[in-house]
């Protein structure tokens, strides 16, 4: 199966995740806290084959540990984010 990227980076004034999509189609981004409930939707629907980043997630999420899942119809990729403000 295609391999997915999910990469964070991030410092005390600003955040990126980046994503690679390896086959154009639909995808979401979503960002869980560890007790598994949705606290964000960051990308959702159609997608060419690329990468992509995706500024400032944080600005919505307080300070803490999260999950960022990306699902695509090839697979799910699943890794820990850490927002520090």
């Amino acid at each position: 199966p295609p391999v997915l990227k999910l990469l964070m980076a991030s410092d005390r004034s600003s955040s990126k995740i980046f994503i690679s999509i390896p086959n154009a189609g639909n995808i979401n981004l979503s960002v869980y806290n560890l007790m598994g409930r949705k606290v964000a939707e960051l990308a959702n629907g159609y997608f060419q084959r690329n990468s992509y980043s995706i500024n400032d997630p944080g600005k919505t999420l307080s300070n803490g540990v999260y999950l960022a899942r990306l699902k695509t119809e090839y697979g799910v990729k699943q890794s820990r984010v850490i927002v520090q403000k």
